[in-house]
């Protein structure tokens, strides 16, 4: 079976004879652990072991993750790069680190500012930290402020009901009043944490009880930039497919579609990001609608050299809603990488380059089969520690790993899967999957006895 969702036979222009396999110096072990991969069609050609085709671009880079995916691109387009924080940074030592200060001087000085790109949620708060009065820090806050971004999107969807609420007030909401079903979830928020789907008025106290403890854990493990455990948005429910969506603004403001995944949900009430998918029937059927989409939020914001990574439902009229829209990044921990296997395409490099896919001949060269990421999270209980994870016993679920990797454990995800399948039928029983049995605990100690 292919590795790719690629066919060998007849490439078009663009394509190598060879697949292209990712590589570090000479001298480095870790070589070896890379995959190989497709490399897609683009309408502009781009060859070699370097980027033969370099726009003046940085990025900023923190905790949780940095795939080899992203160093290694990384090193051979010579982007300029903040390690705001201690993430791990695969062959950090051939990297062009700046500082801060050289960082932000930069940008702050160009007449036409450098494209920026984040790894994670967690760098947008350097922004801020640093560019304050700057416009680029307002479109962050456009972008990250649910609130804020729903009124701004109000004229075009004049119908779609919301409202915030301070944690602290909860209790004067009247459940009756609401129109169920709704949505709960944090005004900034990442990764569907304290994210509630609320059927109708009987569920609002069990709910609220949830929403209070996820956020009061939350709390510990995420800045108030990353998840704010103070004020929420109610909202309606979207009913729905749900994608997500990396993309870029070029230059002249014109959208560039680089990945679309579909998200697999158990049920209506389910809002894990465990599993998303993509495939030759998800791109032929979604790539028009999404840019048609972001064509009109492109031109709404006059956005250029910029990416993000959007959340939508399509309704059953066809109508594309904005869930969320994340400025500066793409799929969080890695997860944009998906791209790679299934189609070839390297969204950071896409960026840096201002490389545009020829979804047309990446279309015909593409297998059906279906490629998906699936997310082990866990949710920390009271009292739990966690002594380690069976991974071994999680990889004897999937029929075909395309990659496997552990995360670093400091956080609630404990391993990515990127995967292929022949059919559906592999989704539709992992999501249902109980990760219990993979999570090591240890015992908790007590006075007077001790823990195993």
């Amino acid at each position: 079976m292919p590795t790719t969702g690629l066919k060998r036979a007849n490439l078009p222009k663009g394509w190598d004879a060879k697949p292209r396999v990712y590589s570090f110096s000479n001298d480095d072990s870790r070589a070896a652990k890379f995959k190989t991969v497709g490399q897609a069609s683009f309408h502009e050609e781009a060859t070699g072991p370097y980027c033969q085709k370099e726009r003046d671009s940085m990025i900023i880079v923190t905790k949780p993750y940095v795939s080899e995916v992203l160093a290694d691109t990384l090193r051979r387009c010579k982007v300029p790069v903040l390690k705001a924080d201690p993430v791990n940074i695969p062959m950090e030592e051939v990297m062009n680190l700046v500082s801060e200060q050289q960082f932000f001087d930069r940008y702050r000085s160009s007449h036409t500012p450098p494209s920026l790109l984040c790894n994670s949620e967690a760098s947008l708060q350097v922004i801020g930290n640093n560019l304050q009065d700057h416009p680029t820090w307002k479109m962050v806050n456009l972008f990250k402020n649910k609130a804020a971004f729903r009124s701004f999107m109000q004229d075009e969807y004049p119908q779609f009901y919301f409202q915030t609420l301070e944690l602290s007030s909860w209790d004067s909401i009247d459940p009756a009043t609401l129109p169920y079903p709704i949505i709960v979830k944090p005004v900034i928020g990442y990764s569907s944490i304290g994210v509630y789907r609320v059927e109708n008025a009987g569920k609002w106290n069990e709910v609220k009880r949830k929403v209070r403890q996820v956020l009061a854990e939350g709390a510990d493990m995420y800045s108030a930039d990353v998840v704010n455990t103070n004020e929420l948005i109610i909202e309606q429910w979207i009913d729905g497919m749900e994608y997500a969506i990396d993309a870029y603004f070029d230059a002249a403001g014109e959208p560039v579609v680089l990945n679309v995944f579909a998200r697999k949900f158990m049920d209506d009430g389910d809002t894990s990001d465990r599993i998303y998918y993509t495939g030759k029937h998800v791109i032929q059927e979604m790539l028009g609608p999404i840019f048609e989409f972001l064509s009109k939020i492109g031109k709404k914001l006059d956005l250029r050299n910029f990416p993000l990574h959007a959340e939508v439902r399509q309704t059953s009229e066809g109508s594309i809603v904005p869930v969320e829209i994340n400025p500066f990044r793409f799929a969080g921990i890695g997860t944009t990488e998906l791209g790679i296997h299934a189609y070839g395409i390297n969204s950071y490099e896409s960026f840096f380059q201002e490389r545009k896919p020829d979804w047309e001949s990446i279309l015909s060269n593409m297998d059906d089969a279906v490629y998906s990421f699936f997310c082990a999270e866990f949710e920390l209980r009271s009292g739990q520690i966690i002594r380690g994870f069976d991974h071994e016993g999680l990889k004897k679920h999937f029929q075909q790993i395309l990659e496997y990797r552990i995360m670093p454990e400091e956080f609630n995800t404990f391993a990515v899967v990127f995967y292929r399948s022949e059919t559906s039928l592999e989704n539709h029983r992992l999501i249902r999957m109980n990760l219990d049995s993979y999570i090591i605990d240890k015992q908790v100690q007590h006075a007077g006895s001790m823990s195993s």
